[in-house]
């Protein structure tokens, strides 16, 4: 290896790690965020009340409330997730990631097809063959 390819190799694991600690954060900031909110739609009851009373609320704003935060929360773990396993595996495409998730999902290597001049009797049978798909 010369001196390039691993300055550009490191530059690239950097980028990676710090893309990871970035969705981190994000995440942690999101959930920092829904304890919150959380904890102050908790209902309570100022001395002599009632507890049993419901508090009032918007279902409307209780709703897409917590479908913000969901999808914040969603959306951070899926790129925690992705940008760890990227960084730990040593990936740096969308066809590197591919090729490794099948690998480890236990699909075989993909053959690779060879294009070869085929006698005619081999292009006779892909022409029936093909026409015969075709029909259908």
């Amino acid at each position: 290896m010369d001196a390039s390819s691993t300055n550009s190799s490191g530059s690239r694991r950097t980028q990676q790690l710090l893309l990871l600690l970035g969705s981190t954060a994000y995440t942690f900031a999101i959930a920092r965020i829904t304890t919150r909110s959380i904890a102050m739609r908790k209902y309570v009851p100022k001395f002599f009340q009632l507890n049993t009373r419901i508090a009032p609320f918007s279902g409307k704003s209780e709703a897409q409330s917590a479908l913000t935060l969901s999808t914040g929360l969603s959306t951070g773990l899926f790129a925690m997730t992705i940008t760890g396993f990227c960084w730990v595996m040593d990936i740096s495409s969308p066809k590197e990631f591919t090729e490794k998730m099948k690998l480890l999902l236990g699909a075989k290597k993909p053959n690779k097809v060879i294009v070869q001049d085929n006698d005619p009797e081999t292009e006779e049978i892909i022409k029936q063959l093909q026409d015969l798909v075709n029909r259908k």
